[in-house]
């Protein structure tokens, strides 16, 4: 059979990434780090990536 692309959607298919943790790790300074790398990160690297 054949493979048919199709768009989902005006915008087509979206989604979102969301962190979360305990209120004793999200006062350590290594988290805030890692998420601000997660962030560069995925939008140098991931195409069609946005930021919130």
């Amino acid at each position: 059979g054949y493979v048919a692309r199709q768009r989902i959607g005006g915008q087509g298919l979206t989604g979102r990434l969301y962190a979360v943790s305990t209120q004793a790790l999200a006062a350590k300074p290594f988290l805030a780090d890692f998420v601000r790398i997660m962030r560069e990160t995925s939008l140098l690297n991931l195409a069609g990536v946005s930021l919130l």
